[in-house]
């Protein structure tokens, strides 16, 4: 057989949009006033900035006026062969591959930024960029399969070697001044300035595998599984590329029992017990992470390079030791159905960024170090509401998960990440949550002199400081954890919070009357925090009141005789300027009507289509939540700083997910 599933697509605006210094951001912080007639064509052609406001630029002439465009073709394509030579034996050779080719071009015209007075093309830049990047996959299977009286047995044996990320990327930037703006992203080197003509081998990604499987059946009471697989990864260091990942599983239906079947419970249709155990890999780094890697640049016009990393021998994958013990239950004819599972998973070897030593010119380097625990509960219940000809069902899933640290590296040193090197918000500790929020707990607002003397007079006259700057009236008060008088950060931040919900729930609604059927799935989690960054821009003591800012500035400290509501400092203070402390901390609790699709079935009669249905589908319908200090709590885009992918529940201006209407048909011939 054989397969080729071609897709082509054009975007406009791609990228502009999500996180720090994007338009989402610039958005937030623009003065929502402008003299009469400019409207929101404030700082662009033809309109200066207004006098009292901040110097951004208009978000939405940007989007309209520039130029972005990406043009995607994909295309996959499967091929396999699968012979049968005797009965319950089947070999097959499968083969895919994956093309991806982008072609991106962007211009940004001098007209859409503060400084377009200076003339045409005068402040304009463009860019072009390329990938043209593939995968393949190469697989053999042999399965047999018999069955006999009451026994049934199965076994698959397989190896499969991949290859991914092959290819190259090329990117050129033009830098100002062009001509005009007559050009825009049509044109050659020959009459403007190149900034960078770069031409970059993609690092390839090769994974090879052999893996088998055997698994068991006696009379659809017993069930034994087993399997094996070992995988190696070109990504890994030198000395550690590869990994054996075993796994088993039991399950005893006993409502299949004869013992069972003489019980007088008619009520209970079935019950299952089943239990597993296995290993599994993760190998989710990028493709140099174990090497040392240079870079091409340019000094004083001469071509050089550039270390960017260093390199570990002995980088290799990270395992997760699962464990799973569940029960299946079904009552009323399997009209609820019912599933609870506890696991444990137990992740050794983690994956991450740790801090390297000063004198190595680096501050982090990819190592496998830690260990770290999951348990929890998982929850499904299915139910059959109604029958007949209006048709009612319901799925609902809860699951629970707590994670925490239990070791990390010979001396469990605390790894800390987030957005700001010299200011980090997270914290990988053992004993606590996986990237506990650690920071200054913020607990009001000092709102007079006297309440600071007397406060110093308390602790024997110690000036009251935060990290050696004296406090004054208007500035952020914090939770003084060691009642020093001082505020430092060895002694007073405080763990304020995991970014991991305990509980996520899913509940789908399916309906069908007639011809018409109707479903509707929400979505949500709570326990859970998240912090929103883009507070640096709209909610930070020091920034001014020249940029538009939260609402509950309003409300904010000016004098001893106007000291606001006691929660929001001095908006010139610039004591804690942008510290990130936990005003900016948010509850990640929502909930989302994530798709309501109604469709209807229409009859037919033609020979060649055996049915058809019509639908309309919108995603993202609504959502309910209490985070303030951004888009939405599931849009976070983890900072960057110390730590790097390792910083997570952080969130910068991180685009919300798009709401999305769908009018489809589907035809079956």
């Amino acid at each position: 057989g054989m397969s080729i599933a071609p897709t082509f697509t054009k975007s406009e605006g791609a990228g502009w949009a999500n996180g720090k210094d994007s338009r989402s951001h610039t958005v937030l912080s623009s003065a929502p006033v402008s003299e009469p007639g400019v409207g929101y064509m404030t700082n662009v052609e033809p309109n200066d900035r207004y006098s009292w406001a901040g110097s951004a630029a208009s978000p939405i002439y940007f989007m309209e006026k520039n130029i972005r465009e990406d043009e995607t073709l994909r295309i996959i394509g499967n091929a396999f062969v699968r012979v049968q030579p005797v009965e319950g034996l089947r070999i097959e050779l499968s083969g895919s591959a994956n093309y991806y080719d982008l072609e991106g071009s962007t211009y940004i015209f001098s007209s859409t930024g503060g400084s377009w007075a200076q003339g045409e093309g005068t402040n304009s830049s463009g860019g072009h960029n390329t990938s043209r990047i593939w995968s393949t996959l190469i697989q053999g299977l042999v399965n047999y399969d018999r069955t006999f009286g009451s026994h049934t047995i199965g076994a698959m044996l397989g190896a499969s070697a991949e290859k991914t990320n092959v290819g190259f990327t090329t990117n050129q930037t033009f830098n100002k001044p062009f001509p005009n703006d007559a050009i825009n992203y049509s044109f050659n080197g020959s009459n403007v300035n190149i900034g960078t003509d770069l031409v970059t081998e993609q690092t390839p990604n090769n994974l090879a595998s052999i893996f088998g499987r055997l698994q068991y059946n006696y009379a659809e009471r017993y069930f034994l599984s087993g399997s094996m697989r070992y995988d190696g990864g070109s990504i890994f260091g030198a000395n550690n590329k590869w990994g054996a990942f075993p796994a088993i599983s039991g399950g005893w239906m006993l409502s299949n029992e004869e013992f069972f079947k003489n019980l007088d419970l008619s009520w209970l249709s079935s019950l299952k017990l089943r239990a597993s155990y296995g290993v599994t890999g993760n190998n989710s780094i990028s493709n140099t992470a174990a090497y040392p890697s240079m870079s091409a640049v340019t000094y004083n016009g001469f071509a050089g390079y550039n270390a960017n990393s260093l390199g570990n021998a002995d980088l290799g994958w990270e395992k997760t030791y699962s464990t799973d013990v569940a029960v299946d239950f079904a009552f009323l004819n399997n009209r609820i159905q019912f599933s609870a599972d506890w696991y444990t998973k137990t992740t050794k070897d983690l994956l991450y960024q740790v801090p390297s030593m000063g004198a190595s010119g680096f501050t982090t380097v990819w190592d496998n170090l830690g260990t770290i625990d999951n348990k929890g509960l998982e929850f499904e219940l299915n139910t059959i509401n109604t029958k007949g000809e209006l048709k009612w069902s319901t799925s609902l899933n809860v699951s629970y998960n707590k994670n925490e640290v239990k070791s990390l590296g010979i001396d469990n040193t605390p790894i800390y990440s987030g957005f700001s090197s010299s200011n980090p918000s997270n914290i990988l500790m053992v004993g606590k949550p996986i990237n506990t929020y650690y920071m200054y707990d913020a607990i009001g607002v000092w709102t007079t002199q006297k309440e600071i003397d007397d406060y110093s007079a308390a602790h024997d006259g110690v000036p009251v400081t935060f990290e050696g700057k004296t406090i004054k009236p208007g500035d952020i008060r914090y939770n003084d954890l060691n009642d020093d008088g001082t505020y430092d950060k060895e002694n007073d931040r405080d763990y304020l919070g995991s970014p991991s919900p305990k509980l996520i729930y899913g509940l789908t609604n399916t309906f069908s009357y007639k011809h018409f059927d109707l479903s509707v799935l929400l979505t949500a989690q709570t326990g859970g925090k998240i912090y929103g960054i883009i507070g640096r821009a709209i909610d930070r003591p020091s920034m001014g009141a020249s940029s538009n800012v939260m609402g509950r500035w309003r409300n904010a400290w000016w004098s001893e005789d106007e000291q606001g509501d006691g929660k929001v400092p001095y908006i010139l203070s610039s004591t804690t300027g942008a510290t990130l402390d936990s005003r900016w901390l948010y509850s990640s609790n929502y909930l989302r009507v994530k798709n309501v699709t109604l469709g209807y079935t229409l009859p037919t009669t033609l020979k060649t289509i055996s049915s058809a249905r019509v639908y309309f589908s919108a995603e993202n319908l609504f959502k309910w939540d209490k985070y303030y200090g951004g888009y939405s709590p599931e849009a976070s885009n983890n900072g960057s700083g110390p730590g790097g992918q390792s910083a997570v529940g952080l969130d910068y201006s991180g685009y919300p997910l798009a709401r999305i209407f769908t009018l489809g048909v589907n035809l079956t011939f």
